[in-house]
């Protein structure tokens, strides 16, 4: 028997690439990005596995359908599909197809076509708009703990 060298019995195995979900959010693997739809959009996922596949994602936890077989139904789902919506971000029934022929409209009209979901920087804004308003109660909240402390300290001294 032929011994293998130090370095090949010591290999790693490389890692895997990760996915990227939506919003920049990393998976790494079929299941945790399988877990982490389902945790994100249990009902489209549901909907769609009845309305494409004619299974019952309830048969999941009853031991019927396999983790495998499901991520295969949810990875071949059509774009038309409400968990593809859900994941993108834009309104069910909406395809790619659509989605790019708002976008010519965009490109000749001047202005974006009403189907067209609201852009991320929009959402950003909002989302920082949300963040000021919970930075400023938080400072607001610190501010009396540090009032009330030092009213404490100045009782407390005066006794």
């Amino acid at each position: 028997m032929e011994d293998l060298p130090v370095e090949a019995s010591h290999r790693r195995r490389p890692q895997r690439p990760l996915h990227r979900g939506p919003e920049g959010r990393r998976y790494r693997g079929k299941l945790t990005t399988l877990v982490a739809l389902l945790r994100d959009h249990y009902d489209a996922v549901e909907a769609d596995l009845r309305r494409f596949y004619g299974v019952d994602l309830a048969d999941l936890w009853a031991g019927e359908l396999s983790l495998r077989r499901l991520s295969a139904y949810v990875a071949n789902l059509p774009a038309e599909s409400a968990t593809w919506a859900a994941e993108h971000g834009v309104a069910q029934g909406l395809t790619p197809t659509d989605l790019l022929l708002a976008d010519i409209f965009h490109a000749l009209a001047g202005e974006p076509h009403p189907i067209k979901p609201r852009t991320t920087e929009a959402t950003s804004s909002a989302a920082k708009t949300r963040h000021e308003a919970l930075a400023a109660k938080l400072r607001a909240q610190r501010a009396r703990l540090a009032r009330e402390a030092q009213q404490a300290q100045e009782g407390g001294a005066a006794a």
